[in-house]
C-alpha cells in the first residue's frame, strides 16, 4: 500500500495523521483543497510503485518546506515528477502522483512497517524513519502477529523512546487489526 492508503486504513482504526492529500496531477492542486491543510509549509512526496522510485530520498521524490501556494505547489508537482522519472530512469507514467502532507516539525522520525515475507509469512517492522528508513540495520522486524508484550520488546529493540512508546503501541494493535 502506499503511504496515503496506510493512513487512510490507520485513521479508520483512530490513529491519528498529519492532513495529508493525493493527487494525481497538479491541476488537482486548488484553492479548496490547500484550505484543508493547517500549516503554511508543506511536505510532497512522490508517488510511485516502480522498484526504481520506491526509496523517495534516493531519487529526490521528497520535498520539504513548499510554499502552501497554488502557483508554487504546482511548479513544484511538475518539477518534482520530471526529475524523479530522470533519476529513477522510469517514465512519468510510471508515477502515480504526488502525496502532499502538512510539514510537522519533530525531533525525531519513526516508521512502523509491515513485510509479508512468503517463506516466513508476515512481520511488523519499527526504526528511525526520514532518510534513515533506507539505511541497513535500522529496521527492527518481529514475527505477527505479536502477543503479550512482544510489541514492548519490540519497541525496546528498535530503541523508541519511552514517550512514544504508547502512541506506537496504538499504530501497531491498529496495523494488526488491519491485517488480520
Amino acid at each position: 500500500l502506499f503511504e496515503h492508503e496506510m493512513y487512510k486504513l490507520l485513521m479508520a482504526q483512530g490513529v491519528s495523521a498529519p492532513r495529508f492529500a493525493f493527487v494525481a496531477s497538479a491541476g488537482k492542486i486548488t484553492e479548496r483543497l490547500l484550505k484543508k491543510f493547517g500549516t503554511e509549509k508543506m511536505v510532497m512526496k512522490v508517488v510511485s510503485a516502480h522498484p526504481n522510485a520506491l526509496h523517495k530520498s534516493g531519487v529526490d521524490g521528497v520535498k520539504k518546506g513548499v510554499e502552501k501556494k497554488i502557483d508554487v505547489m504546482r511548479a513544484k508537482f511538475e518539477a518534482l515528477v520530471e526529475d524523479v522519472a530522470q533519476k529513477a530512469g522510469i517514465r512519468k507514467e510510471d508515477i502515480a502522483g504526488v502525496l502532499i502532507c502538512e510539514q510537522v516539525d519533530v525531533a525525531a522520525e519513526y516508521f512502523v512497517g509491515y513485510l509479508l515475507d512468503e517463506q516466513f509469512g508476515p512481520f511488523i517492522s519499527v526504526g528511525r524513519g526520514g532518510t534513515n528508513v533506507e539505511k541497513a540495520g535500522n529496521a527492527v522486524y518481529w514475527p505477527a502477529p505479536l502477543e503479550g508484550n512482544e510489541i514492548e520488546e519490540l519497541l525496546s529493540k528498535a530503541n523508541i523512546p519511552p514517550g512514544y512508546r504508547s502512541g506506537f503501541k496504538k499504530i501497531i494493535e491498529s496495523l494488526l487489526v488491519i491485517i488480520e
